[in-house]
């Protein structure tokens, strides 16, 4: 990754309040402000329990139909008999 590609990177960063930077010299030092992003972990934690649940669900679904079918008791006296 260039050097111009990392500054546009952190320029946005830096817009959106993700980061905070400071002057040292000719550096320019950053620090990530985590308090956004713990913002959107808690609002998205909402969504990831309902998504789980709903694929949880959707698996043991699919499981039943790709399952064999079980036969009929009566059924598998016949096939039994059957020489």
């Amino acid at each position: 990754m260039t050097a111009s590609a990392v500054s546009q990177h952190l320029k946005v960063l830096r817009d959106a309040g993700l980061v905070a930077v400071r002057k040292a010299g000719r550096e320019r030092l950053y620090r990530l402000n985590a308090d956004p992003l713990r913002e959107v972990a808690e609002w998205a934690s909402t969504y990831e329990r309902f998504w789980t649940e709903r694929m949880d669900r959707l698996g043991t679904y699919l499981e039943k139909k790709a399952a064999p079918p079980n036969p009929s008791p009566g059924r598998q006296e016949q096939e039994q008999k059957t020489p």
